[in-house]
């Protein structure tokens, strides 16, 4: 399954974006932005590997647990 880190890097991706969307009332540095490619490229690459490893029985795993949170 997804790693704490992966989960955090999720988390931290979706909150940037929506400061990004909505408040962009400060500029970002040129460190900023490297960081953030790499930490995107990152990502994308730890996303890909954990779907080349996804078997059947993962994925009913995953289902049945987004199952459970919509209730």
């Amino acid at each position: 399954m997804l790693n704490k880190s992966l989960i955090d890097d999720i988390e931290k991706a979706k909150q940037t974006r929506v400061d990004m969307q909505y408040y962009v009332a400060r500029e970002f540095s040129a460190r900023e932005v490297k960081n953030n490619a790499e930490s995107a490229r990152k990502f994308v690459l730890d996303l890909e590997k954990e779907a080349m490893n996804l078997t059947a029985d993962k994925v009913s795993f995953i289902r049945d647990q987004l199952k459970k949170m919509k209730n």
